[in-house]
């Protein structure tokens, strides 16, 4: 029965006397208040709200309605929430926090490993070691791990999955977005359905997939990479046609769908537009050709740049204008040389043909295709011929030339060839002065 308050008057009013119905009436109201507080305060904790035939935990405190604190030192408030793991904190709406020191908060959550925490509407906590939950489903099942939003999942130790649907499935994996997963070791997925599948890959944008190893996709839907040809992928396809606009490889090789323009707006379609319409064969399966001389033969795999120059010799090089790199393997360069032997290299002007391939080296000076002349040789053997001088300088900033040496040479030689004529002389004389004694020696006798 509950208590119903009186009220009392004073004298001289008779009209509330002290008898044993009101101090019964007293009593009863004591009791009652008594056997209520002993529900609410027991040797194991405070329970105001909870549940009839449940556990009361050292220590604990269940509050609200039908709650249940079952372990030491758990808090449980609210609608039907549940803390039954040690230390542990369940509020809110049909909470439950089982695990030790876990906290469970809102709508229907649940924090189940030690150190969870759960927090939103249906949200789980289950990875041990401070797993955290927060959102709308979301489930952090990975330890250490982190799910937020709608529906997102991390799985993985260390895992961090945020935003719709998400999916964080391995070691410090991340994967934000909608629809995303990051399925590999350290791998990050973000955008709209990506997918980062190869360890340490990046995926990103709109059904791009990164399968590779440390690869990164970005744009849309690009073309799977299954055998890690590719560092870098972008795609522009669509859900039903996957297509990739650019790719590039490990080896530093770039593919591009469309045009490459270079920041003063030259394009290469430009250039190859300009190069078709000029009739030059840019590239064909014997060299390459910018400023191949129309007609002239062409040798494996070589190479004539600048104007009118050839490159007949096999894996020959000519560059310039009008030069010719005919010996195998040979390079022409400068204007109009020629290069005719082997290995060899013609650099200058107008040189000198070597039809006899005497020579690895040779600068030409001459001034015409008539008026031919080489400055300088290198021969087979290592010898150099110079048709000038040749200076060589010294640390100390001195310096000296074959001419000079010449010219002191020719010096030396001059005064030694006078002072033996001058010996010459002295010695007909003295023979003279010998014969003329001996004739008087003879005339005596």
């Amino acid at each position: 029965m509950a208590y119903v308050k009186q009220n009392w008057t004073d004298r001289p009013s008779k009209t509330t006397p002290i008898n044993a119905a009101r101090l019964n009436h007293m009593e009863e109201g004591i009791y009652e208040a008594s056997q209520g507080s002993s529900d609410l305060f027991n040797a194991n904790g405070i329970g105001f709200g909870r549940k009839d035939g449940t556990t009361a935990g050292d220590k604990s405190t269940a509050e609200g309605f039908n709650t249940t604190a079952s372990d030491s030192y758990t808090h449980a408030e609210g609608y039907q929430s549940v803390a039954s793991g040690i230390s542990s904190h369940a509020e809110g709406y049909n909470t439950e926090a089982s695990g030790y020191y876990t906290h469970a908060e809102g709508y229907g959550t649940k924090a189940t490993e030690q150190g969870a925490h759960a927090e939103g509407n249906s949200t789980e906590a289950s990875g041990s070691d401070g797993s955290h939950a927060e959102g709308y489903k979301t489930k952090a099942s990975g330890s250490n791990s982190h799910a937020e939003g709608r529906e997102t999942v991390a799985s993985g130790f260390y895992s961090h999955s945020e935003g719709y649907q998400s999916k964080a499935q391995n070691y410090s994996a991340h994967a934000e977005g909608q629809k995303t997963t990051a399925s590999a070791y350290y791998s990050h997925a973000e955008g709209e359905e990506t997918v980062a599948s190869g360890y340490d890959s990046h995926a990103e944008g709109r059904g791009t997939i990164a399968n590779g190893e440390c690869q990164h996709a970005q744009g849309k839907y690009n073309v799977e990479d299954t055998t890690n040809t590719y560092a870098h992928i972008v795609g522009n396809g669509t859900s039903a046609e996957r297509k990739n606009i650019h790719t590039l490889d490990w080896n530093g090789n770039a593919v591009f769908a469309g045009d490459v323009t270079n920041g003063d707006g030259v394009s290469l379609n430009q250039l190859k537009s300009q190069i078709e319409s000029s009739g030059i064969d840019l590239y064909t399966s014997t060299g390459i050709n910018v400023g191949r001389k129309s007609g002239t033969s062409s040798g494996i795999r070589s190479s004539a740049i600048g104007i009118e120059n050839e490159a007949s010799g096999d894996y020959s090089y000519a560059e310039g204008t009008n030069t010719k790199a005919k010996g195998y393997a040979s390079h022409a360069e400068g204007i109009e040389t020629i290069a005719n032997g082997r290995g060899q290299h013609a650099g200058g002007r107008y040189n000198v043909e070597d039809t006899q391939g005497q020579y690895l080296f040779i600068i030409g000076n001459g001034t015409s295709g008539t008026e031919r002349k080489n400055a300088m040789t290198l021969d087979l053997s290592g010898n150099g011929t110079f048709d000038g001088n040749v200076i060589c300088k010294h640390q100390d900033g001195s310096q000296i030339s074959m001419v000079g040496m010449k010219s002191q040479m020719d010096g030396q030689y001059n005064s030694l060839s006078g002072g033996l004529t001058q010996i010459s002389q002295a010695l007909s004389a003295l023979t003279e002065r010998v014969a003329a004694l001996e004739g008087n020696t003879e005339t005596t006798s």
